[in-house]
C-alpha cells in the first residue's frame, strides 16, 4: 500500500513539474536561446566587419538589402515590377530589381485544409520572414556588373516543345550584356544559365542589340576574349526570420551532399560559423553511396523543412552556408553557389518519388540523391522499404489512413510467431512465481544466495527469464521505423480520415477539457487533449493490463497500468493525428493478439 502511495505522489510531482515547464520555463528558454544565438552572430559580425563570401572577391557581390528591410505587405511586394514564370505544377514571378525569385507557388498543394489558396513556398523580399532565390549577382574587377539594385529587363520565348524561357538581360555602360535564361523544369525544378556578350561578339540576341541601341552605345573597349574568365556569377538561397527547429524524428535545416558526403548543419551553427567547400565537376552518374560517407559524385545543398525542400546544385564551383543576426533584425540564413555557368534548383515537396525522378532524370550528375533530404533516420534500411509498402497500400486503398491500419495489421501478423514465443516464456515465469516468492522470502537478507537459488530454479524448469523480452526487442526497430515513416511522409499532410480528422499530419482538433466541443470555450494549449489521444490512453490501459510481466511487483504494475498511460496521453496530445491513430490501432491489435494467444496457444 505504501508503494502505491509513493508511486502516486511521484506521478503527481512529475505532472506538476511538466505543467510548470510548459507554462513558464519553455517560452523563456526559447527566447533566451534565440537571443544568445543572435548575440553570438552580432559579436562575430563586429569582429569581421561583415560576413565573408566564398572568397574575398565574392563578398563584394553579396546583397545586403535584406538587413535593412522595413517590412511591407505581401500584396505590396508582389505589386513591384515583375515577370511571371509558370509550369504545369508551379507558378511564380521574378522581381526584376535584383533578379530575385521570391514568389513560388505549388499549385497542387493547399496552404490549409479547406482553403482554396495554394501553398506559397517562397515569400517575397521585403516581407517578414522572407524566403527567396537570387540570380542577379555577378562579380568582376574589370567589368561593370549588375548588383542587387540593378533593374533587369526581360524577354519571353516559347520553344517548340512548349517550354517557356524567361530571359533576364542587362547592358552596362561599356556595352557588355548579361543574359540570364530561366525555365521551369519538370514539376518542381528550375534551370538557369547565363551568358555575357562583349561588343565584338557576333551571335548576340536581337533584344540585347535593341537595348544597346536604346542606350546609344556605339563602341566598347571590352572585347570577348577571356570575358567569361573575368566574371563570376553567384546564385543564392536566402531565408529570414525564426525557423522551425529540428525535432527528434525529423531533421529540418541546412543540408546537402558535398563531394558525395552527406552533411547537415544546424541553423544555430551557421549563426556562429560559416561552412564552405568546393565542388568539382564530374560526368559520372554512379551512385554516391550511402549516408555513412562513401564518396560519390553528387553535390547539392539547400534548406529543408519538414515537408519542403529548396536546393540548388550544378557542376564545378564553390559554395558557402552562413547566417547572421543583427540587433533588432531577423536572423538571416544564406546558401550561395559561385562560379557556375548552369545551375539547377528544386523547389517543391519532399515526396520521395518526385525527388528520385528529378535527381535521376532532370538534373546534372551532381544533382542526384535529392531523396536523401527525407529523413528516414538511422534505420533507413527498414524505414524506406516500409515507406514504399505504405505508399503501395495508399494507392491501392485510396486513403492514407486506411493504409496505416492495413500495414500495422500486416506487421503484427508477421511478428505473431515471436509474440507467441514471448507469451509462452512469460506464462512459464508466471507458473513458477509462487516458488520465486518463496525463495525471496527465504533469502530475504542475502541477495547473492537468492540470485543463485533463482538461477537453479530457472535451470531446473528450463526457463530463460529474458526470453519473453527478446522477441519484443527484435520488434522494436520495425515499429519505430513505421512510426518514423508516418512522421516524415508528406503523403500524410492534409490527408483526411474518418470522422472529424481532416488532416492526419495535424493534432486532433477536439479537446477533452470542453467535452470535445460540447462546452462553449476553448481549452488552454497545454491542456489540449483530443479524443484520439484519449482513446490511445484507453488502449494503452488495456494493453498494459494484458501484457504485464509476472516478475513485476505491485508498485511496478501500478506504474505501467495507470501512470504510464496518463503520462503518454499528455505528452502525445499535440502529436499528428495519424501517429496517434497508428499508436491506438497498434495497442488494440496487441491486446487482441494477447487475447488470442491466451485463449488458443497458452491453454493448450
Amino acid at each position: 500500500m505504501q508503494d502505491r502511495k509513493n508511486i502516486l505522489i511521484a506521478a503527481l510531482l512529475c505532472a506538476v513539474i511538466w505543467l510548470g515547464y510548459e507554462m513558464w520555463l519553455a517560452p523563456m528558454v526559447s527566447k533566451n536561446t534565440i537571443s544568445q544565438s543572435q548575440n553570438v552572430a552580432v559579436e562575430r559580425k563586429s569582429r569581421q566587419g561583415s560576413v565573408q563570401g566564398v572568397s574575398s572577391e565574392s563578398a563584394q557581390g553579396l546583397p545586403s538589402s535584406s538587413e535593412q528591410l522595413c517590412y511591407i505587405s505581401e500584396k505590396t511586394a508582389l505589386a513591384q515590377e515583375r515577370v511571371s514564370i509558370e509550369g504545369p505544377f508551379v507558378k511564380g514571378s521574378i522581381r526584376l530589381k535584383g533578379a530575385t525569385l521570391d514568389d513560388w507557388v505549388l499549385k497542387d498543394y493547399k496552404a490549409e485544409v479547406g482553403s482554396d489558396q495554394p501553398l506559397r513556398l517562397l515569400k517575397p523580399l521585403g516581407t517578414k520572414e522572407a524566403y527567396f532565390v537570387r540570380f542577379g549577382q555577378f562579380f568582376s574587377n574589370e567589368v561593370q556588373v549588375p548588383d542587387e539594385n540593378t533593374v533587369w529587363k526581360y524577354h519571353k520565348e516559347i520553344l517548340k516543345d512548349g517550354t517557356e524561357y524567361v530571359h533576364l538581360y542587362w547592358v552596362n555602360d561599356q556595352g557588355v550584356a548579361f543574359d540570364r535564361h530561366l525555365c521551369v523544369q519538370e514539376k518542381y525544378g528550375l534551370f538557369t544559365k547565363w551568358y555575357v556578350y562583349a561588343w565584338d561578339d557576333t551571335d548576340v540576341p536581337s533584344y540585347i542589340l535593341k537595348e544597346r541601341q536604346n542606350k546609344k552605345i556605339k563602341e566598347s573597349s571590352v572585347k570577348s576574349k577571356d570575358l567569361y574568365n573575368k566574371i563570376k556569377a553567384v546564385c543564392q538561397i536566402e531565408r529570414c526570420g525564426p525557423v522551425e527547429p529540428s525535432q527528434f524524428l525529423s531533421y529540418q535545416g541546412p543540408l546537402g551532399i558535398f563531394s558525395g558526403e552527406w552533411k547537415t548543419i544546424s541553423y544555430e551553427t551557421l549563426l556562429k560559423k560559416p561552412f564552405q567547400a568546393d565542388i568539382k565537376e564530374t560526368g559520372s552518374r554512379e551512385p554516391a553511396g550511402d549516408k555513412s560517407g562513401n564518396r560519390g559524385r553528387s553535390d547539392w545543398f539547400g534548406f529543408s523543412d519538414k515537408y519542403w525542400l529548396v536546393a540548388m546544385g550544378g557542376g564545378e564551383g564553390s559554395f558557402q552556408l552562413d547566417g547572421r543576426a543583427l540587433e533588432g533584425k531577423e536572423p538571416i540564413y544564406r546558401a550561395q553557389l559561385q562560379g557556375l555557368h548552369k545551375t539547377w534548383f528544386f523547389l517543391g515537396p519532399k515526396q520521395v518519388g518526385e525527388l528520385e525522378e528529378h535527381g535521376n532524370h532532370f538534373g546534372p550528375p551532381a544533382f542526384k540523391h535529392l531523396e536523401w533530404a527525407v529523413d528516414f533516420g538511422w534505420f533507413y534500411f527498414i524505414t524506406k522499404p516500409l515507406f514504399y509498402v505504405l505508399s503501395f497500400f495508399k494507392n491501392l486503398l485510396g486513403s492514407f489512413g486506411a493504409a496505416i491500419l492495413l500495414l500495422t495489421v500486416i506487421v503484427r501478423v508477421c511478428f505473431f510467431p515471436l509474440a507467441i514465443r514471448s507469451a509462452r516464456s512469460m506464462y512459464k515465469m508466471k507458473k513458477i512465481q509462487p516458488a520465486v516468492q518463496a525463495l525471496r522470502e527465504r533469502f530475504k537478507g542475502d541477495k547473492v544466495a537468492m540470485n543463485h537459488a533463482l538461477i537453479q530454479l530457472y535451470q531446473k524448469d528450463k526457463i530463460n527469464p529474458v526470453a519473453g523480452f527478446l522477441p519484443l526487442i527484435l520488434q522494436f526497430p520495425i515499429f519505430f521505423a513505421l512510426y518514423k515513416v508516418l512522421f516524415v511522409s508528406i503523403e500524410m499532410r492534409q490527408a483526411p480520415f474518418w470522422g472529424w480528422i481532416s488532416d492526419l499530419a495535424a493534432p486532433d482538433p477536439t479537446s477533452f477539457i470542453n467535452l470535445f466541443g460540447l462546452l462553449p470555450f476553448q481549452a488552454p494549449s497545454f491542456l489540449h487533449i483530443g479524443l484520439w489521444p484519449f482513446l490511445m490512453g484507453v488502449s494503452m490501459l488495456l494493453q498494459q493490463r494484458g501484457q504485464q510481466s509476472a516478475t513485476l511487483d505491485p508498485a511496478q504494475r501500478l506504474m505501467l497500468s495507470y501512470v504510464m498511460p496518463v503520462v503518454f496521453v499528455y505528452m502525445m496530445a499535440d502529436f499528428p493525428a495519424g501517429m496517434i491513430i497508428y499508436w491506438t490501432w497498434n495497442n488494440v491489435l496487441s491486446f487482441l493478439q494477447q487475447w488470442v494467444i491466451e485463449k488458443v496457444y497458452l491453454r493448450s
